[in-house]
């Protein structure tokens, strides 16, 4: 960024950093945020930290930043906090399996929920340990029923309760167990965290930088908020916030104090940002993207020549352009991995065998057709590009074609033991690709436009159904992934819809 003339805007922001006020930066795809965060550490006073999501990041910032700054992420904070729970917490430890945690608290009887449906202990300690993890990300200080995961698929709301108001009550056993020194229960970095927050210390730092803030949680804001003699500064994009699903929470509104823009991005050009706006507006935010003017962007409908990433919307289908990819000769990457999509697939195989399954997505269905009629019902759709998956490759040949995949990049090949090959292209979900970038990006065919929303009285016409807050935002995320050439795919339906307040100025 010293190379080169700041903007007004990043300009602007580096001069509220000198001045010591808090602030927020709501920073549009590509916009560079991580430069300007860099020359807003230049000009602070006094000692800085700069919180960082994942190792990743904090590894490229600690290149750049000035010496007097101090990158960490939130598992960095409780791991130097509590070197007594280090040996567990350590890569390499022993790993506690869902049934180990269930034997040491003495979960041994099934949970009958009426009927043919039983809940094994091995279940209930998994969605234990999910309650844990969804209590970790609170401010909250008990474990209840709201932070239970969602229930199995299929079951009644009775039933659904009696689940939850029984796992809630074994997430607290093994929460008491576990932050014991000398337990033998898992214990991970959100658990430190969360200790950590409980009775939040003044980090003593003079100014605190959280990237991506829009994707923090309340436990995060809960320490900020602790620091009352810190300068505050929140950088995100507010508009770019999946993961509320495990406890994000766009906390940047929270902070007070001016928001400040990082319009323009330097990714790519105005025909890509023009595509970003029309999803940016049914996101509920004021963000817009300004291209940049000197990059000359294509959108188009039809195929590119040349694609460097797939981006679809499920594992499933990551897996199912996978395997078309792979049969086309072409050497090709999943980003993340597949271990996830494995332990589904071996699920399925087990239903497909007529066994129960422990796995948490799955273990409410007694059989492979009990999960085929499923798909079938409202709320199953989610589902539907599993089952497709599996009938038409079976299980064995969604393992073996994971087994043919290549690494993305040298250092995951390392990490694998395998020597690198190159792919010629790679393949990800819409949540994974997120802050990443590609110069020639094409969107799968898993992004399904919202049915049409029927008049019950049938007096007007059906009016178009709400695209959705989530669903705007993922989307975004996807169409400003490439620099130079973006095929829309099954996002092309963009053009035939109108923002929600726009829509109902036209039908008053």
């Amino acid at each position: 960024m010293s190379d080169f003339k700041l903007t007004d805007e990043q300009q602007y922001a580096k001069e509220c950093a000198a001045n010591g006020e808090t602030f927020v930066m709501d920073a549009v795809a590509g916009s560079g945020k991580t430069s300007t965060a860099r020359e807003m550490c230049k000009v602070l006073e006094g000692r800085g930290l700069y919180l960082v999501y994942n190792s990743s990041a904090a590894a490229d910032a600690k290149k750049s930043f000035p010496r007097g700054v101090k990158v960490s992420t939130t598992s960095a904070l409780a791991w130097n906090r509590y070197p007594e729970y280090q040996d567990r917490m350590r890569p390499g430890s022993p790993r506690v399996r869902a049934k180990d945690t269930a034997a040491l608290v003495g979960l041994t009887q099934p949970i009958q929920l009426g009927g043919s449906i039983v809940i094994s202990p091995i279940s209930v300690a998994s969605m234990a340990l999910e309650t844990i993890q969804k209590f970790c990300y609170s401010a909250d200080i008990r474990i209840s029923e709201k932070h239970t995961p969602p229930a199995p698929a299929g079951l009644e709301m009775l039933q659904e309760d009696l689940i939850r108001s029984e796992v809630a009550a074994w997430a607290r056993k093994i929460w008491v167990d576990a932050i014991k020194v000398d337990s033998k229960h898992r214990f991970t970095f959100d658990y430190a965290f969360k200790l950590m927050v409980m009775s939040p210390p003044d980090l003593g730092y003079d100014t605190v930088i959280i990237d991506e803030a829009q994707d923090s949680n309340w436990a995060t804001l809960h320490l900020l908020k602790a620091q009352v003699n810190s300068q505050l500064i929140a950088v995100g994009d507010p508009a770019q916030q999946l993961y509320s699903w495990r406890g994000a929470s766009d906390i940047m509104g929270e902070f007070g104090g001016k928001r400040l823009p990082l319009s323009k991005s330097f990714r790519f050009g105005e025909r890509i940002a023009e595509e970003a706006n029309k999803w940016l507006e049914h996101t509920q935010t004021p963000i817009r993207v300004t291209g940049n003017e000197q990059m000359d962007s294509i959108v188009t409908d039809r195929p590119l020549q040349s694609v460097d990433a797939v981006l679809c919307r499920s594992n499933a289908a990551v897996m199912e352009r996978a395997i078309e990819e792979m049969e086309s000769g072409k050497k090709v990457a999943i980003v993340g991995g597949t271990q996830a999509l494995v332990t589904l697939a071996r699920a399925a195989g087990d239903l497909m065998e007529g066994k129960k399954t422990t796995h948490p997505e799955l273990s409410a269905f007694t059989d492979w057709g009990d999960l085929m009629a499923f798909t079938q019902e409202p709320g199953g759709g989610d589902l539907k590009a599993l089952v497709q998956l599996i009938n038409t490759h079976k299980v064995s040949g969604v393992l073996k074609a994971c087994n043919r995949l290549v690494a993305e990049t040298p250092q995951e090949a390392k990490y694998q033991r395998r020597t690198f090959v190159s792919p010629d292209v790679v393949i990800s979900t819409a949540h994974k690709s997120k802050g990443r970038e590609w110069m020639n990006v094409e969107i799968g065919d898993d992004f399904k436009e919202p049915e049409d929303v029927e008049d019950p009285m049938g007096i007007s016409r059906p009016e178009p159904g709400p695209i959705g807050r989530h669903n705007a935002m993922l989307h975004y995320v996807s169409v400003t992934r490439p620099r130079r050439q973006l095929n829309r795919g099954s996002l092309s339906w963009i053009d035939r819809r109108k923002p929600v307040d726009k829509l109902k100025k036209a039908v008053l």
